[in-house]
């Protein structure tokens, strides 16, 4: 029964981890995001030839911003779950 708990134990741990690097990767690329948008913004949007650029990529933008902004808020129905008793049960035979 040790050997089962410890397992579940090291899937949540490795849940919990997994859900934190995703984190820290979307702050990340938020972050890239709103640098590349600040820099490249004015020199896209101050030609008016290819207009149809700037709106493509401000359009890619409010999209990272949304997508990223969903992702890093925290959520509350998230559960992490293992059950102990299945994985006891499956690893009983070895």
């Amino acid at each position: 029964m040790k050997l089962a708990y410890e397992a579940a134990l090291r899937s949540l741990d490795k849940q919990e981890r997994v859900l934190e690097e995703l984190r820290a990767r979307t702050g990340v690329l938020l972050g890239a995001s709103s640098l590349a948008a600040a820099f490249l913004g004015q020199s896209a949007c101050g030609d008016p030839e290819p207009l149809v650029f700037a709106v493509i990529a401000l359009a890619a933008f409010v999209v990272s911003i949304f997508t990223s902004v969903y992702i890093l808020i925290p959520k509350t129905n998230l559960i992490f779950a293992e059950v102990g008793g299945g994985l006891y049960e499956g690893l009983y035979a070895f």
